[in-house]
């Protein structure tokens, strides 16, 4: 019994903060280990195992706190909602008439009950922060070229106005010909 919590807990410490320094290693002993427990048992630790795996293993790869938490129902998910009001991170939920509007910073009125409507919001959501994304990169790449790019429009400027002067000039000289 000791080595499965053990594992559990290495599994959540793995998927919280990111400790990949021979997690394969770790795993892989860790499976091994479970040939000491009984089957059924062993079967049962390591679903809870792949369980943790599938549901925090994304946060594995965060270097930083999210800007944001989108929450679905925060009636139901009433843990994420206090972890993100503890760490100060604001919270954009998803809010039907039985959920408490003080839970969330930013709220949506929409029914979190049913599936089409949450696959709706959920991909609104998921659009706009990849439009998102793509615009901070595109104006941070624009930062980065804009004093070299600064600079040959200003010349461009000027050379299209000496091209302007000089077709002013032309185009004078073409009517005093004309009229002469």
């Amino acid at each position: 019994m000791k080595i499965a919590v053990t594992m559990l807990a290495f599994a959540l410490a793995t998927a919280l903060f990111g400790w990949a320094t021979g997690t394969n290693q770790n795993h892989e002993s860790a499976r091994g280990e479970f040939d000491l427990l009984p089957k059924q048992e062993a079967a049962g630790k390591l679903a809870e195992l792949e369980r943790l795996e599938r549901t925090l293993g994304g946060m594995r790869d965060m270097s930083q706190l999210p800007a944001a938490v989108f929450i679905i129902d925060p009636k139901r998910e009433h843990l994420a909602v206090h972890e993100a009001r503890r760490l100060g991170i604001p919270v954009i939920a998803v809010t039907d008439t039985n959920c408490d509007p003080d839970d969330a910073d930013f709220l949506i009125p929409a029914n979190d009950d049913a599936i089409r409507a949450v696959r709706l919001l959920a991909a609104g959501i998921a659009d706009a922060a990849i439009e998102g994304q793509t615009r901070y990169e595109i104006a941070q790449a624009d930062q980065e070229m804009a004093p070299a790019s600064r600079a040959s429009d200003f010349a461009d400027l000027f050379a299209a106005t000496d091209d302007l002067t000089n077709a002013e000039e032309l185009g004078a000289e073409a009517v005093a010909v004309e009229q002469g």
